[in-house]
């Protein structure tokens, strides 16, 4: 049987505050086969670890991220929010949480913004990859065609994958090439993370066909963690590492 590999949405962020070394570390304790982090760019040009475009729901600060330094971002409590017993987590820049993962999990690295918002931030994440020795084991993602073009021009052998949200239409992206054709998608995607209700025969089917690894966001429940497993998929992606662990042994 081929292995289901479990991936830590924002780390085990059922159980710490997202995308902190409080959430990543409870993932490794999960087993995880990968972390899956946001990417975003400080007003100093300095790669960061977080998920919105502003500070305001997961911070006690407000404004855009782009906005402030990275000795601002540092200050600020990213761990409150979800519970007292988490105050003073920190903004995690892009490399150190590199080198701390390196050698205990794999990294799916989500792009939701390129260089149209933060100036360069492709070329700076495949400065990191390469300069920690992750580039082989990292996977770059994002739901923008755009972003993932970037980085099949300036690191051909980087393994990328194509985010689907609930409401796109992948047939026309894939299936019926009106766009694939121009963008030639297939040929540099190895992995699709699509939400978790276009998984049904028909997806799998097509996605195995074309070759490509399907990873459903975000699957949390212990029933639907078995449905998508049933269902043929390559791994989870959930908040909830250990109930997905325990699911697939």
């Amino acid at each position: 049987m081929t292995k289901i590999k479990i991936v830590a949405h924002r780390g085990a962020s059922g159980y710490a505050p997202e995308l902190t070394f409080a959430a990543f570390s409870k993932a490794l304790e999960a087993g995880v086969d990968s972390i899956e982090v946001d990417i975003h760019q400080s007003a100093d040009g300095k790669v960061i670890i977080f998920h919105d475009l502003t500070l305001d729901r997961t911070t006690n600060s407000t404004g855009l991220v782009a906005s402030k330094t990275y000795k601002e971002l540092r200050q600020l409590d990213a761990g409150s929010w979800f519970d007292p017993a988490f105050a003073g987590e920190q903004i995690l820049l892009f490399n150190e949480f590199i080198e701390w993962v390196k050698g205990k999990a794999g990294i799916i690295v989500e792009v939701k913004y390129g260089s149209q918002i933060y100036p360069e931030i492709e070329k700076n994440i495949l400065t990191i990859l390469k300069s920690c020795g992750m580039l082989h084991d990292a996977v770059v993602s994002s739901s923008q065609v755009t972003i993932l073009n970037t980085f099949k021009t300036i690191a051909p052998g980087l393994r990328l994958g194509k985010v689907l949200t609930p409401k796109e239409l992948w047939r026309s992206l894939f299936q019926y090439n009106s766009f694939a054709h121009k963008q030639k998608l297939l040929e540099h995607i190895k992995e699709i993370h699509p939400h978790w209700s276009f998984i049904d025969s028909h997806f799998m089917n097509w996605a195995h066909s074309v070759g490509l690894e399907v990873f459903p966001w975000t699957i949390n429940k212990e029933r639907k963690i078995r449905v998508m497993i049933d269902r043929g998929v390559n791994g989870v992606i959930t908040d909830f590492p250990d109930i997905a662990r325990r699911v697939v042994k």
